[in-house]
């Protein structure tokens, strides 16, 4: 028996498409409240864009980089909304 990835198996494209969906909708199990689809979609284009790094890069630095800079805007913006600013 042959295990081969989806980049393997599929048009790089389209293993990311793919892996973005699953990863996106593995979120959905975990969420409640009115928001949670624009959280999905914000899932799914994130995971777009880390894929799309990698596959451009061959490096996991890059998307690595990328995921830490999105969650420290994230963090910050959560900050300053609980602080009220500066």
């Amino acid at each position: 028996m042959s295990r081969q990835s989806l980049r393997e198996s599929l048009h790089p494209a389209r293993a990311i498409i793919l892996a973005s969906a699953l990863f996106a909708s593995i979120h959905l199990f975990s969420l409640s409240g009115d928001g949670k689809l624009v959280y999905i979609g914000i899932a799914f284009v994130l995971a777009l864009v880390l894929g799309a790094a990698y596959e451009y890069t061959n490096n996991l630095t890059v998307p690595a980089v990328i995921h830490g800079t999105y969650n420290a805007v994230q963090f910050a913006g959560a900050y300053l909304t609980a602080t009220g600013g500066l």
